[in-house]
């Protein structure tokens, strides 16, 4: 079977320590634009990953990284989906469904209750279709939060409401380890 030429194969793994030169390169300036102390942030988030009091997952095309999730618990039964970034050259090729869909899969088996991701108003026309795709609801808009005018949407996942109960199959995505 051959591939049409807009998507390219990819596979999820776990995060490792030589992922965060690329991960701080390619996503620093995009955290900067959206937040403040964005890149800061990004570095503790990821000191967390290493020291395993966070989780992180990424897509990988050949040796590219094409995306990231990263996800930190909040009190008993409950995550915070702080990062779900896809590499511009790979988006709408399924990168963000995949990283959703596997941690989904781990979020399940571990028992986790809610799940929640919030993102920039200035960017909800590019995410919430994926996130409503993906069994997230809008809960609240949290006005101003980071300054005059920047709003930030609440989006919450609930098993019970997940849309993939059945095991969905992963359209150009393998899986080469777990989550």
């Amino acid at each position: 079977m051959t591939l049409p030429t807009s998507v390219t194969a990819f596979g999820i793994r776990s995060y490792v320590p030589a992922d965060r030169r690329t991960l701080s390169l390619e996503l620093s300036p995009v955290l900067e634009r959206l937040y403040p102390q964005g890149a800061s942030w990004l570095q503790r988030r990821l000191d967390e990953v290493e020291t395993r009091r966070a989780q992180a997952i990424v897509a990988v095309c050949g040796n590219r990284l094409a995306g990231v999730a990263i996800e930190t618990p909040k009190e008993t039964g409950r995550l915070k989906l702080s990062t779900l970034w896809t590499h511009p050259a790979h988006r709408r090729q399924g990168v963000g469904r995949s990283l959703l869909v596997h941690g989904r899969r781990a979020w399940l088996e571990r028992g986790v209750d809610r799940t929640d991701v919030t993102c920039a108003a200035s960017a909800a026309a590019s995410l919430a279709p994926l996130l409503h795709a993906s069994g997230f609801s809008l809960q609240h808009l949290e006005r101003d939060r980071y300054g005059e005018g920047r709003h930030e949407l609440v989006f919450s996942w609930f098993p019970d409401a997940d849309p993939w109960s059945a095991g969905p199959r992963i359209p150009g995505g393998t899986s080469t380890t777990s989550y």
